[in-house]
């Protein structure tokens, strides 16, 4: 039985089939699709996509806007890449048929562990969604259904915003707004 491991494994190798899949691991942080990093500018993002992308500024913050991309086993109506002084920080997928709450925590936890907030929306989450009000229309309701932590401070929240499901990725190591410290 070794031996015939052994055969198929170098055989695999020799012809450049990948054998087995192993989970990428990066110093650099966290990678969240197609390659794309936190940091990266709107250029940099746009030429990683597979999917087309539809850029337009919201406000201060800068957004990429991609249609119905791949979500696990869902598809999302939209995923908005959000930058500022054009360093990726946040993205957020939107489903607005489908509730993928279930299976997606279910997920997310198999991952990253048990979610550590179920019943509050952190106010870091909330500033960030104030930010871009094109995603997220003032006054609607923000229920948390699930919060996520990674190693390299990313936030993930899974919530329903109104009538409409959000899965939320954000670091706000990344943020970098024009500061006023004038009369501080």
């Amino acid at each position: 039985m070794k031996k015939l491991l052994a055969i198929i494994l170098c055989f695999g190798l020799l012809a450049g089939i990948p054998v087995f899949a192993a989970a990428e691991i990066d110093d650099d942080g966290f990678v969240f699709r197609n390659g794309i990093r936190w940091g990266m500018s709107p250029e940099e993002v746009e030429k990683a996509m597979e999917e087309p992308v539809n850029y337009a500024p919201d406000g201060d913050s800068e957004i990429l806007r991609v249609p119905f991309p791949a979500v696990s086993n869902f598809k999302a109506d939209m995923l908005y890449l959000v930058f500022e002084s054009s360093s990726l920080y946040a993205a957020f997928y939107e489903f607005d048929y489908e509730n993928p709450s279930l299976y997606l925590k279910r997920a997310l936890s198999s991952l990253y562990g048990e979610s550590e907030r179920d019943a509050e929306v952190t106010a870091e989450f909330a500033a960030v969604l104030a930010e871009s009000p094109a995603i997220v229309p003032a006054g609607d309701s923000v229920v948390s259904l699930g919060q996520w932590m990674t190693e390299d401070n990313t936030h993930i929240l899974l919530a329903a915003v109104g009538d409409i499901w959000m899965l939320g990725y954000y670091n706000l190591d990344y943020w970098a707004p024009e500061l006023n410290t004038e009369g501080l």
